[in-house]
């Protein structure tokens, strides 16, 4: 799905849906991130000059590879040449020429650099450094920003099959900020979120609605591939009371998914999700599950 907009005193310009480049480059506009990378085909040079007209913005192409384009997008050229500089280098982090908190590229950076084969899911790692998990701003939610999570075998294939699941959604760009908080609490990123947030409402506020209707919702998670989206409350006690389960939908088991559609109540514990209908215990999904009380 594209996206058209128009700035005030510019000429019109569609965000094309490639990714998320749909936020990357409103967060660019809202001043944000000083710098975005894109791949782009050289076929779309005429269209990186429309978006340097629409949307007030400077390009770099640092690199052409087998007719791709790698590409740096942002206000000020000097910040575009000194992320290209270091981009491609040993052991280089990029993310504060990104835009990204610091606190926020540290943690990363640490959960990357973990050589452990059986390393859990980034949203694991943020959810254990969030200490206050009560009513959590849905502006960091980041469960179907699949970007930068660990590559498993059969990802590409699983995305689409997710995609194809929940085709009257824009699966790519659920999201608010284009990257990942070291916490849900995370003063520096809900800063920038709120900036991002603002310039959507104005400019794509259709797509805002749908981004808050989806997020602003308590999210059962144990895996990118594996979650559930609860239309309900979660209770002081850890306790999720909802009426359904509601899109995007997972790859959940036959099973899994059979089971929360029968079930109003759900509490992760030790190591297992309990489901229940009122007082009546209907059975469980085993494994580490965790429950994310995004609200609005």
């Amino acid at each position: 799905m594209d996206y058209p907009i128009r700035l005030p005193g510019k000429p019109p310009v569609v965000l094309k849906g490639w990714g998320n480049l749909p936020i990357e480059l409103l967060a660019a506009v809202a001043g944000v991130k000083p710098v975005v990378h894109a791949w782009l085909q050289e076929a779309d040079e005429g269209y990186l000059k429309d978006l340097r007209a629409g949307l007030g913005l400077e390009s770099l192409v640092y690199t052409k590879q087998s007719g791709r384009l790698g590409v740096m997008i942002g206000a000020r050229k000097e910040h575009l040449r000194e992320t290209a500089e270091v981009w491609d280098k040993p052991e280089s982090n990029p993310g504060p020429n990104l835009g990204y908190p610091a606190c926020c590229s540290k943690t990363y950076c640490g959960w990357i650099d973990d050589s452990r084969t059986d390393r859990e899911d980034y949203i694991y790692r943020i959810h254990a450094n969030t200490k206050d998990r009560r009513r959590l701003p849905f502006l960091l939610n980041d469960v179907f920003y699949l970007y930068s999570r660990p590559f498993k075998p059969g990802l590409p294939e699983a995305r689409e099959q997710i995609e194809r699941k929940n085709a009257n959604l824009p699966m790519n760009v659920l999201n608010v900020i284009p990257w990942h908080p070291c916490s849900y609490r995370c003063a520096a990123s809900l800063a920038k979120a709120r900036k991002i947030w603002k310039l959507m409402n104005e400019l794509l506020p259709d797509l805002a609605a749908v981004v808050k209707s989806t997020l602003a919702k308590p999210v059962l998670f144990w895996d990118w591939d594996r979650f559930a989206v609860l239309d309900g409350k979660v209770l002081a006690d850890g306790t999720c009371v909802y009426g359904s389960v509601l899109p995007p939908f997972s790859l959940l088991t036959p099973r899994a998914a059979a089971l929360l559609a029968a079930g109003d109540r759900a509490r992760a514990r030790e190591g297992v999700l309990e489901v229940r209908r009122g007082s009546q215990k209907l059975g469980e999904i085993a494994g580490p599950c965790l429950l994310l009380d995004f609200v609005a």
